[in-house]
């Protein structure tokens, strides 16, 4: 019997696939409870079981309740009577309620994108486990919802915005890994 706590990364929702013989039911519980409480990491999944299983993929299509990604990327192409690809970009942020990112981004664009150097990361980490004692389902969402951020951007061709975004996503995946207790 698979249960759900919140905490689950990718790995662990594609894990608890492969333990089935019949995965139908343990995909109703991702979308009933990940899909809800943990979008970006359920975002990931989607892209995930994709790659590895698309055959499961197409078999539950309904129940995951999907569209077609590939239809709602931009070409990056400037469009003189339309928004710039960077505005098309912070309107899709918010669009998935990625509010954070979208204000992160607009204020990296108002005063530089920054790439952080390793020192800068591990600050950053150690100030999440000082500050907040981010624990790890919250720090698996975050890094989800960072990765989102940055597809988005890679989708507008916005290179300084994904590197930007990759920064934090670097953060994320060192504090999984060092500063989250198992």
């Amino acid at each position: 019997m698979e249960y759900i706590t919140g905490n689950e990364s990718v790995q662990d929702l594609m894990d608890m696939i492969d333990r089935q013989d019949d995965p139908s039911g343990v995909i109703s519980l991702i979308c009933l409870t990940t899909a809800n409480t943990n979008p970006a990491t359920f975002h990931e999944f989607i892209k995930e079981l994709k790659n590895q299983k698309p055959g499961l993929l197409n078999k539950n299509k309904d129940k995951l309740k999907l569209f077609d990604n590939d239809n709602k990327k931009s070409s990056g192409c400037f469009n003189l009577f339309g928004k710039s690809p960077l505005k098309k970009a912070l309107k899709e942020l918010r669009d998935n309620k990625l509010y954070t990112m979208a204000t992160l981004l607009k204020s990296a664009d108002n005063h530089g994108y920054e790439v952080f150097s390793e020192d800068r990361k591990i600050y950053e980490c150690e100030m999440l486990k000082k500050n907040f004692d981010v624990q790890k389902g919250p720090a698996n969402e975050s890094l989800n919802r960072f990765k989102w951020a940055k597809e988005i951007c890679e989708n507008h061709n916005l290179i300084k915005e994904t590197n930007f975004f990759e920064n934090y996503v670097d953060v994320y995946r060192i504090y999984l890994k060092k500063y989250c207790n198992k």
